[in-house]
């Protein structure tokens, strides 16, 4: 089935194939990440878009990535080219399911690795109870996060026996306002709070290790 949206929004279907109305013409295709749109116009000068979903492809990619996470023990090393010719797929579909159904929030954390052609890690962050504390606190991070907040919260991490104090230390210095002094002051706040999220993530995976 085809989903078709009127140009002012209101969604309705029809079945497989081009609409019946004389006059009908058509626009580019417009290619998306998770589906394509196709832009016909009527004889009533009514612009419509058709959209066939791809969710079948980006569930199909990452079932596949997720049998090689456990078939590897809860990690999977992939080249992102590579991988989208075994699967006959372009590159940026890989690239949007990795963003999108394993990113921090999802349990997951991607490491880009070097060697070129997108070569990524996908690891799974094991259950544990504090493992679980740390993913949870990584996603109520807010998108800007100042030094003081982040200071308080790793202080809460220290006081719940979470970190050593040599970890607790180094996470502050790196994520001071003397440390990224190089950056902006309006984007400061939006890196430092990216990099909290990925030091979370990295201790709820592996540790302080």
């Amino acid at each position: 089935m085809i989903r078709l949206r009127t140009a002012d929004g209101l969604p309705y279907l029809r079945s497989f194939g081009l609409p019946r109305e004389s006059g009908v013409s058509l626009f580019p295709l417009t290619v998306l990440p998770d589906r394509f749109i196709m832009k016909v116009k009527d004889s009533k000068s009514q612009v419509v878009e058709m959209a066939a979903g791809m969710s079948s492809l980006t569930d199909m990619i990452e079932r596949t990535i997720l049998e090689l996470i456990e078939q590897q023990d809860g990690y999977c090393e992939l080249s992102r080219n590579a991988f989208a010719y075994e699967l006959q797929v372009a590159p940026s579909q890989i690239t949007y399911v990795i963003t999108t159904r394993f990113s921090n929030q999802n349990g997951y954390m991607v490491e880009s690795r070097r060697g070129g052609s997108g070569y990524v890690r996908i690891t799974r962050v094991p259950y544990t109870e504090e493992g679980e504390y740390l993913m949870h606190l990584a996603r109520s991070v807010p998108d800007r996060l100042s030094q003081h907040q982040a200071n308080v919260m790793i202080n809460q991490l220290m006081a719940l026996g979470l970190l050593s104090r040599e970890i607790l230390l180094l996470m502050k210095t790196s994520l001071s306002d003397t440390s990224l002094r190089q950056i902006a002051v309006p984007t400061r706040d939006c890196v430092r709070s990216d990099l909290f999220r990925q030091m979370l993530t990295r201790l709820a995976a592996g540790g302080e290790g």
